[in-house]
């Protein structure tokens, strides 16, 4: 899929839309000065193809541009994709989508016809990326997209000269971990299967490694567990809350422990002062509150559990996601509105197919509503836990303020003490009921069987020998587009990393134990961005020749690759023997791009040069299709857009 335009609507409808043209089977020059609009078109192709932050800059481009779109050339048809300008917000979901053999592009989008996510499930059925359906929490928790292609099409100024980062929007690290699982897919290694067994292992063992954690620190728990119960039946016995002599017949730790707690149930403080009465009635007010409070986080950690376990299960099931639900009934509501237009479909399979609809709405309906209302109760439990919390409080500081006036401090000592004792002995006993060891033993041995069949079905060394094939191929592919650009070695073998997402090179002479560097390593910026345009160039090669050629844009942008030799202007500010070398060198660069679509013709290339233009014209496959500066007059915004928001 190529680009044949770039469209502009105008705010103000009584103008003209603007127009970037572009070539297929060629290297598409838009040459001119700075701050003329160039690099702003890769945030534009990006925002129009479904980036979820608007990276277009704020100010001219986006005031005066109602619609941002795209014409693209999809083999036997066109389409036109365009989204609603965010204004000086971060993104809109208003999508125009249209595809015919030929489009005319209306003069003005009165309405989106599809939102964002819509959108993006269509291009994922166009290149074929729709049929892998992963489990969330786990590194390949997002199936392969169309988006994860977007980072090898564009080589933005900032990045095309960069030792550290090497891809499109790989200096986020989300980005950067998405970008590691779809290389090895989008370059073959990896089947579909594969990624969808190595979801289920990393899924396993992640679970695996949660509920050994648990197992460890529960048992280190119950290494001191009888010992911290034998000091808390001798605290109750040193409070006056129990009689030795009643536990000598219980051996049993536990079973002691249960007299103590029964003892201190009935315990009371008396005071020898006026607010005895008073006093006693908000002590027992209080314990009472306690137990109940207690017996409510009980529940409420039961029913957490329990609405978790729902909402686990709602997540692992496709069919019961909230997302999906949400993303199906989208796709159904669109397809209501089209069913008539089938002409292919009688009237009864017409009312067939809308009345399944109407049917898996409604049940799609019920699932959330069910959410719903549990989400609702354990609101409402929270706020009465909150209720009774703030009665505690409350009574808590009652009885702070008759301390004040409670002569007998021994007697307030002991209550401190009996109540610090009980926070104690409830926490035992309860911590202890919840140790559920065996259980999690057993689901980490089912884990680990699970495990052990997917690794044994998963033919690791095919899947080695596989990659370590297609690193050579693209080895070879880098060496011939790199040998003709200004490059301090050319013969050292390159190889991509897929999981440092860069590139490394062999040592020549090295006496260190690393065999290889890096590309932030490797000295010189016309090094790196000769690395960046040939490794661009020789993975586009390398697909176009797979099975996978249809799951990528057949375009690259390449944003100034000459800043290297030419960072500020063109003027001839140094000597010309050493101006005449830089401007050969950045011949070599479009050389290689014209090479490029002499091997590859059903690509195109777009570059945004500020560079003279004496530089390509010699060559085939390369023209200019605009020039912005100040003699055209020309920006990207034309000036009478402009001037009329002035």
């Amino acid at each position: 899929m190529n680009i044949l335009k770039v469209i502009l609507w105008p705010v103000d409808r009584t103008k003209e839309l603007r127009y970037v043209n572009f070539e297929l089977g060629k290297v598409n020059v838009i040459r001119g000065d700075s701050r003329t609009g160039k690099s702003a078109l890769i945030s534009i192709i990006d925002y129009v193809l479904g980036a979820n932050k608007c990276k277009i800059p704020v100010g001219p481009i986006r005031n005066t541009v109602d619609w941002f779109g795209l014409l693209l050339d999809n083999g036997s048809s066109e389409i036109l994709l365009a989204r609603k300008s965010p204004g000086i917000g971060n993104s809109k979901s208003a999508i125009y989508y249209k595809t015919e053999k030929k489009i005319d592009i209306p003069r003005v989008i009165e309405k989106e016809n599809m939102n964002l996510e819509i959108m993006k499930q269509l291009f994922n059925d166009i290149f074929n990326y729709s049929n892998l359906e992963l489990k969330e929490g786990a590194g390949f928790a997002n199936r392969p997209s169309f988006r994860d292609s977007v980072s090898l099409n564009f080589q933005p100024q900032t990045i095309i000269a960069s030792p550290n980062v090497l891809y499109f929007k790989a200096d986020s690290n989300e980005h950067r971990e998405k970008l590691k699982n779809f290389l090895p897919y989008i370059l073959d290694i990896l089947t579909n299967q594969n990624i969808l067994d190595f979801h289920e292992i990393e899924m396993l063992e992640k679970e695996n490694r949660k509920l050994s954690k648990l197992v460890m620190d529960q048992e280190e728990y119950l290494k001191g567990y009888d010992r911290r119960l034998e000091d808390l039946i001798a605290e109750a016995i040193s409070l006056g809350m129990i009689d030795d002599s009643s536990l000598t017949q219980l051996n049993n730790t536990n079973d002691r422990l249960i007299v103590v707690k029964k003892a201190y149930e009935s315990t009371r403080i008396t005071f020898s002062n006026d607010s005895l009465g008073k006093y006693n009635e908000l002590i027992e007010k209080k314990e009472n509150i306690f137990r109940e409070l207690h017996d409510d986080i009980l529940k409420l950690n039961n029913q957490c559990k329990s609405i978790q376990q729902q909402i686990d299960y709602y997540s692992e099931t496709k069919f019961l996601n909230e997302e999906a639900i949400h993303e199906r009934i989208s796709l159904a509501d669109w397809l209501l509105l089209r069913i008539n237009s089938f002409a292919e479909l009688d009237t009864v399979s017409i009312n067939n197919i809308k009345k399944t609809i109407d049917k898996y709405k409604n049940l799609h309906c019920e699932i959330v509503q069910a959410m719903s209302v549990m989400r609702n109760e354990l609101i409402d439990k929270k706020l009465t836990l909150q209720n009774k919390q703030n009665e505690f409080n409350s009574i808590k500081i009652e009885l702070q303020n008759l301390y004040e006036f409670n002569k007998n401090s021994e007697n307030k000592k002991l209550y401190e003490k009996i109540a610090e004792f009980k926070g104690k002995l409830y926490y035992e006993i309860n911590y202890f009921n919840t140790i559920k060891n065996d259980d999690i033993k057993t689901q980490i041995a089912n884990n680990d069987s699970k495990l052990r069949i997917l690794k044994s079905q998963t033919n690791f060394e095919k899947i080695r020998q596989k990659q370590e094939v297609v690193l050579n191929t693209l080895t070879d592919n880098i060496r011939l587009y790199l040998k003709g650009l200004d490059i301090d070695d050319c013969f050292s073998p390159v190889r991509l990393e897929l999981k440092e997402l860069t590139i490394s090179r062999e040592k020549k002479e090295t006496q260190d134990y690393q065999s290889k560097e890096y590309l932030w390593e490797i000295g010189s910026a016309s090094n790196w961005i000769s690395y960046h345009i040939s490794v661009f160039l020789a993975i586009h090669h390398y697909l176009n020749r797979t099975k996978n050629k249809n799951k990528i844009f057949n375009f690259i942008v390449f944003d100034q690759p000459s800043q290297v030799y030419f960072p500020d202007n063109t003027k001839e500010d140094k000597k010309k023997n050493t101006y005449d070398k830089d401007l050969e060198n950045v011949r070599k660069i479009f050389a290689a791009f014209d090479l490029f679509l002499k091997l590859n013709g059903n690509y195109q290339i777009i570059v945004f040069e500020h560079a003279p233009e004496s530089i390509w014209e010699k060559l085939e496959n390369v023209c200019t299709k605009e020039v912005w500066d100040e003699k055209t007059n020309t920006k990207l915004i034309p000036n009478s857009w402009q001037y009329n928001q002035q």
